[in-house]
């Protein structure tokens, strides 16, 4: 017990330091974006002591916040990436945590709400964090017309995170842009993410 004792503290200690960057950016932390979409106390973390295999620099938690809480009382699963650790990147602890959400998502019949600040992928960490973005994907298209899912692009949304917000409903104006260089009026455009499409 005092090994879990141990590693919240740690991680709380983190945590200022990256909200006061984000702060310094015009942004809200992870977590504040993710409380005020949820009813008050409703959210529960899940995966906040899961951290990246090797490196110098492990922080609890990686590069993303992830739970499930309730909106009006209905249950919801909610993922925001964290900025300031790693650029938000998708790594493999970020992605399993995610993949882990979605799946549970899945069973319980609950949306997904995406809340996207990233450079992308994490390209260092090789093909095993790429076989999991494989794997958010896969998901992705799985959910399609079974559960809601909705992405926020509040930040940075780079290449690997494009997609996911591309294949999510309503497809955000911004992701399309930056994943298609498709600059039509979005009443003009093509339907995307939708479930007839998978």
């Amino acid at each position: 017990m005092s090994e879990l004792h141990r590693r919240q503290a740690e991680k709380a200690a983190r945590e200022p330091h990256g909200a006061t960057k984000q702060h310094q950016a015009g942004k809200r932390s992870a977590r504040e974006r993710v409380h005020p979409l949820l009813d008050p106390g409703s959210f529960t973390e899940v995966g906040s002591l899961l951290r990246q295999r090797v490196g110098g620099d492990r922080p609890w938690g990686d590069a993303v916040v992830t739970g499930h809480g309730t909106v009006d009382g209905r249950e919801v699963c909610v993922f925001a990436q964290d900025f300031p650790v790693f650029g938000g990147t998708l790594g493999e602890a970020v992605c399993e945590k995610v993949v882990r959400l979605m799946d549970w998502a899945a069973e319980a019949g609950a949306p997904v709400i995406g809340i996207n600040d990233s450079a992308g992928g994490r390209i260092q960490e090789g093909v095993v964090a790429q076989a999991l973005y494989g794997g958010i994907f896969r998901r992705n298209v799985r959910l399609s017309g079974v559960v809601p899912q909705i992405s926020l692009v509040l930040g940075p949304n780079l290449v690997v995170t494009v997609l996911v917000s591309l294949v999510t409903r309503p497809p955000a104006a911004a992701a399309i842009d930056a994943g298609t260089g498709d600059s039509a009026p979005a009443e003009d455009r093509e339907p995307v993410g939708e479930a007839a499409l998978h």
